[in-house]
């Protein structure tokens, strides 16, 4: 079933559902599962990550989050390292926040790599967090 048309960097930066967020992009999309706490927060764990939109506070949601759109440093979003792999001009940092695995795209001049099993905050720009119903997976924000 046709999922999505529309220009590639609209169906990148605006995707329908999960299928097609984690289908554009390499590496995919990072998706974090939480519940809405707030407006414009989900919960995932010790992790609170703001987003723009309305939805309905309660409502269980998948967070998505490209590698490129997250950064080592202070943030909202608390992460585990569990790899580091070394790709000559950029490394993923492979981390698990709140049980999920999600990859951190880093340039390898932005200072030094963080340590297997050192806990680690992720910061994100907000209009760069897409937000999916956990049931439908339809786009919500």
């Amino acid at each position: 079933r046709l999922q999505q048309v529309g220009e590639p960097q609209t169906v990148y930066e605006r995707p329908a559902n999960l299928f097609v967020a984690r289908f554009i992009g390499s590496p995919p999309m990072n998706t974090i599962e939480g519940e809405v706490a707030e407006a414009g927060v989900v919960a995932a764990g010790a992790s609170r990550i703001p987003f723009t939109g309305d939805v309905a506070k309660g409502r269980k949601v998948v967070v998505g989050l490209r590698p490129e759109h997250l950064h080592l440093g202070e943030g909202d979003i608390e992460a585990t390292v569990k790899a580091v792999e070394w790709l000559g001009h950029e490394r993923h940092v492979i981390v698990d926040i709140a049980g999920s695995k999600a990859i951190v795209r880093q340039e390898t001049d932005e200072g030094a790599a963080p340590r297997i099993g050192e806990t680690v905050h992720l910061g994100h720009h907000v209009e760069n967090v897409h937000v999916f119903d956990a049931g439908s997976t339809e786009r919500l924000n």
